[in-house]
């Protein structure tokens, strides 16, 4: 790999420039998407998806961070000061990377369907006071370990299978003096925290998205099985109290480092809104809650760069649903609604499937009446899927200034053994239905960022990542 240590910033944009121009060169010339590999780009890029606060919270299917760092180093894309979206933010790779980047900053907007990702999105771009939030992490940890009652942990579905009472007992102190904290970051700041320990505090298997009971005996190789046997037994005796004083610490840490390359930066991150499908400008409370009384269209925006949901392959809902509940973010009801309402849900009714659907482009209707053959209910999830990302795409174009340009990460799953073009789909409805022009396709190989494995017979091992540059015309 070559080595750019020597080089400036301007250095690494001129390079960076020059790939984007060979891409669209050759891209134009072939018509043929341009493979590329981001990763080979992290040393000249100076992108590192460990630090600052990237590694705040775990959640599935993060966008690659080399991507936005990458588009950001070649100034056509980055406006100084500018505004960059992403309707999908989950939690915050894209707005964080905005206002931290090392060549071009951006302010950012973020706009996300779950109110936890919200929540680890706003923490994660939020500078605070670091020298009180030690000593108010410590004043915490002083009244729960001293406290010798405990409120009654929350009701959820199956509590007493993922939690020992040990665990349920610390995790509910921890809670209550939580909501005792009077400054909202700093409390964001203890939720957040408390989330990314609850997995670890229960019985479930921590190398599995979805939550599945870590059980032993489902392991046939002796030594994988007496490791796997300590780990039941730690977490049959948990230690709640500790592991939030270890990842207290450690995201304290991460919170230095975020602020020390921020800097006395100008820009911001910010959350605004929940709905990809509606694009509008609020305001963010705490706890992830959006305020939305005054709410305006978003516009203005001068460059989205978003990794949108595949069809039905990812879970996003269940694999953080135990983390929800001990927040108390939402009920079971809740959840089931929230679940129901993402772009690419499985939740579809029968009347979105009993008759086959068309939504007026040739390649997806064929590939929607191949897969009603097998299956009309994944049929008419695909078709859901593609007639919200219309709406999404018409949002974006109205919210870009002309001239703004969309960088879409997407990936080609296959749902019941047919194997979805979703790249070129939304390319059709990008160009055809809603107006932007194709600036060129670039593909990049998946090694590892999250993704699920192959569930069952209707999705897959996704391979690929389609990167499409599109951009508003000017007139």
């Amino acid at each position: 790999m070559k080595q750019y240590s020597k080089l400036t910033l301007d250095q690494r944009s001129e390079l960076v420039s020059e790939s984007i121009d060979r891409f669209r060169r050759q891209y134009h010339k072939t018509g043929e998407p341009q493979d590329i590999c981001f990763r080979d780009y992290r040393s000249l890029i100076l992108s590192h998806p460990n630090s600052l606060t990237h590694l705040l919270h775990y959640y599935p299917a993060k966008i690659l961070l080399d991507i936005p760092t990458f588009f950001l180093f070649d100034q056509e894309f980055s406006v100084k000061q500018g505004r960059m979206l992403d309707p999908f933010a989950g939690t915050g790779t894209v707005l964080l990377s905005g206002i931290t980047h090392p060549y071009r900053r951006m302010n950012t907007l973020g706009v996300e369907i779950n109110p936890l990702a919200r929540m680890i999105s706003k923490v994660k771009c939020t500078p605070v006071n670091i020298p009180s939030l030690k000593e108010e992490a410590k004043r915490l940890l002083s009244k729960i370990r001293l406290s010798k009652n405990a409120p009654d942990p929350p009701e959820f579905p199956n509590r007493d299978f993922w939690f020992v009472k040990k665990a349920q007992i610390e995790l509910s102190r921890i809670k209550h003096y939580i909501t005792q904290v009077t400054d909202i970051d700093f409390r964001d700041f203890f939720w957040v925290s408390l989330s990314s320990i609850i997995r670890r505090s229960s019985l479930a298997d921590p190398r599995v998205p979805p939550p599945v009971r870590l059980k032993a005996e489902n392991f046939k190789n002796p030594k994988q099985r007496a490791e796997i046997l300590c780990l039941v037994l730690e977490k049959a005796n948990p230690n709640p109290i500790l592991y939030f004083q270890q990842e207290l610490e450690s995201n304290i840490l991460r919170l230095e480092q975020f602020q020390k390359a921020l800097g006395d930066s100008k820009v911001s991150a910010s959350i605004i809104w929940d709905d990809a499908r509606e694009l509008r400008t609020g305001h963010y409370r705490e706890m992830g809650q959006i305020e939305k009384n005054g709410s305006t269209p978003l516009r203005g925006v001068d460059l989205v760069i978003t990794s949108p949901p595949y069809i039905n392959a990812q879970k996003y809902v269940r694999t953080i649903k135990l983390e929800m509940f001990w927040l108390g973010l939402t009920n079971y009801e809740q959840l089931v609604a929230l679940d129901r309402n993402y772009v690419g849900t499985e939740r579809v009714y029968a009347s979105q499937y009993n008759e086959r659907i068309e939504i007026g482009d040739a390649l997806a209707d064929s590939s929607l009446r191949r897969i009603y053959e097998d299956d009309p209910r994944r049929a008419g999830i695909a078709a859901n899927y593609f007639k919200d990302m219309y709406t999404v795409l018409e949002n974006i174009y109205q919210c870009l200034r002309p001239g703004g340009q969309l960088i879409l990460v997407v990936g080609n799953n296959a749902v019941v053994n047919h194997r979805v073009k979703n790249h070129q789909i939304l390319i059709n409805i990008a160009t055809n239905d809603v107006g932007f022009v194709v600036e060129f396709v670039l593909r990049d190989k998946i090694f590892s960022r999250g993704l699920f494995t192959k569930r069952h017979y209707s999705a897959d091992i996704i391979p690929e990542e389609w990167v499409i540059v599109l951009k508003k015309p000017k007139a």
